[in-house]
């Protein structure tokens, strides 16, 4: 079966309140069943289906490679691994690999992210630069509260980014600052 990543327009599947992390909710590819991962430090709590559950799991932790740990909501441990080392990065030494983000997105990041520890996103270093593969909210969220750096974790199984052309609808996305080059 097919897990895919919840997108802000599956209020079907989930309310709004859950997709102000996407990155949390997930769901099969026949809508049949729906995961949310709650994070809190380096374990995630799953509240879902039991159907497809493990690679449920799989899916999320491709987009959370700082989770350690993953529990069902009862409490029974679902899966340990060895976490990614986090890495610290000067905030504008980053480069997006999606040029617009969602402003309702980023306005709900303001419920969780307290400080650069909660900014943890996945790079991938791609002809000498560091590319972010995800989080791109997380990453304007903190270049936006002028948080000096965040974590990252290194590029597992993923070695190429794809770029979506086309431009969203305006006034509803936020376009990315001048970066270093």
């Amino acid at each position: 079966m097919i897990i895919l990543r919840a997108r802000p327009e599956d209020t079907d599947l989930f309310t709004p309140r859950e997709l102000d992390h996407g990155a949390c909710c997930f769901y099969t590819e026949d809508r049949t069943a729906r995961y949310r991962f709650c994070i809190s430090d380096r374990e995630a709590v799953l509240d879902g289906d039991s159907a497809f559950e493990q690679e449920a799991i799989d899916a999320f932790l491709f987009y959370s490679g700082f989770v350690s740990r993953v529990c069902a909501a009862d409490g029974r441990l679902l899966r340990v691994r060895e976490a990614a080392t986090l890495e610290w990065h000067d905030i504008l030494d980053i480069k997006p690999s999606q040029f617009f983000i969602s402003r309702p997105k980023l306005a709900a990041c303001r419920s969780w992210i307290a400080s650069a520890g909660d900014v943890c996103i996945p790079v991938a270093e791609i002809d000498g630069a560091l590319v972010a593969q995800d989080g791109h909210t997380r990453l304007r969220a903190a270049l936006r509260w002028a948080l000096a750096g965040f974590g990252s974790t290194a590029s597992r199984g993923r070695n190429t980014l794809s770029i979506s052309p086309g431009r969203p609808p305006p006034g509803a996305w936020v376009p990315w600052p001048i970066w270093r080059s």
